[in-house]
């Protein structure tokens, strides 16, 4: 589905990507593993299209969105959904205008046609129960703790009904308890959808939790990439580092 072949970004004098490789399967749960400002966030916004690179080529579905213009990289890109670092939610407006915000200014990425206000209501109502959140439709994201925002965020993804989800770093901030409740629900959102996920994180306990396959970045580029079993058998001092963590404190290991 996604193919990303020898990807560079800088920024001045700050090379960021150093020619990533990346392959990434349908229907699986990708986490890309790696340090804070490593770069891992820029390579998601290449993949959704908001920056450009240097060099190298992104493909989504046989397509190289590097050669197209913005317009079209959006036709390219409308079955992909995003949850932010942030979550990137509008305090002035309500939970649920913010979780309707894809569909009221995208055309349904399924069913390729606006949804009716109806429709939007009950995509709305059903995303925000399959987060546990109902009945909070009417307030707003300032009055909203950080894992209720985060799991909003979600519900905005679900509405939608994107084929190809990216986040962002989803369980930065949360205490424990709240980070395993957002991973459980990437995985029920990966299951309700049946879509392709790709998740970058710092987060090795959640990597762990959630992967099908984890791929580490390092260095401005992918360096190892394998399923959990595998990947913690590989002998390199950053992966030595996490079994001994793991190994250590096992929780959340897969």
């Amino acid at each position: 589905m996604i193919k990303i072949k020898n990807l560079h970004k800088s920024f001045s004098n700050s090379h960021i990507l150093k020619g990533v490789d990346l392959e990434v399967f349908n229907s699986e749960i990708l986490v890309i593993l790696g340090r804070s400002g490593s770069g891992k966030s820029v390579l998601l916004k290449h993949i959704m299209g908001l920056e450009k690179p240097d060099l190298g080529s992104i493909e989504i579905n046989g397509v190289d969105i590097t050669k197209l213009d913005q317009i079209q990289i959006y036709q390219e890109i409308k079955n992909m959904g995003m949850l932010f670092q942030g979550s990137a939610l509008f305090d002035s407006m309500d939970i649920e205008s913010n979780v309707s915000f894809y569909l009221m200014h995208n055309d349904d990425p399924t069913l390729n046609r606006k949804l009716n206000r109806d429709e939007i209501k009950k995509r709305v109502n059903e995303a925000l129960s399959m987060v546990g959140l109902d009945g909070i439709n009417k307030k707003n994201p300032s009055s909203l703790s950080g894992g209720m925002k985060k799991r909003v965020g979600l519900a905005r993804l679900i509405a939608y009904r994107p084929k190809i989800l990216l986040y962002d770093e989803p369980t930065t901030g949360l205490d424990p308890i709240t980070a395993k409740q957002i991973n459980d629900l990437i995985i029920k959102t990966q299951n309700e959808l049946n879509g392709t996920s790709i998740i970058v994180t710092h987060d090795i306990y959640s990597a762990f939790s959630i992967a099908d396959r984890i791929a580490l970045h390092r260095d401005g580029k992918i360096i190892y990439i394998d399923t959990p079993t595998n990947f913690i058998k590989i002998n390199d001092p950053d992966i030595n580092f996490i079994k001994e963590l793991l190994n250590t404190f096992p929780r959340g290991r897969k």
